[in-house]
């Protein structure tokens, strides 16, 4: 199995497992909703899974020694998650009218 075989199998497997412990919530979302959320997510992954790759391409480019490389490495995916998880969650929250993101409990 190759590494893009096992990412994408984790990322099918990650979504089966948030649906249904989630079910309840996306019962209470219409069709329209449950698939704008689907894609959402989906589209997502692609355009931060890409700023990701080919944005550590490039730094890597640029860096001549391999310790500053795995520093603006490490900085530059912890942006881009960061980013792409602030993204999703606005999108999610206007497709879903206030549903989702599901809140933690902290206690």
């Amino acid at each position: 199995m190759d590494r893009m075989t096992f990412i994408i199998a984790v990322l099918l497997i990650y979504m089966i497992y948030i649906t249904y412990k989630h079910r309840d919530t996306f019962r209470k979302l219409s069709f329209l909703q449950n698939m704008g959320v689907l894609i959402t997510f989906l589209v997502a992954i692609a355009i931060f899974g890409s700023l990701f790759y080919f944005g550590v391409n490039y730094l890597s480019d640029l860096s001549s020694s391999w310790f500053v490389d795995v520093i603006v490495k490490v900085v530059y995916a912890f942006f881009v998650m960061i980013s792409g998880v602030i993204a999703f969650s606005a999108v999610v929250y206007k497709i879903s009218n206030g549903l989702l993101p599901v809140q933690r409990n902290r206690q």
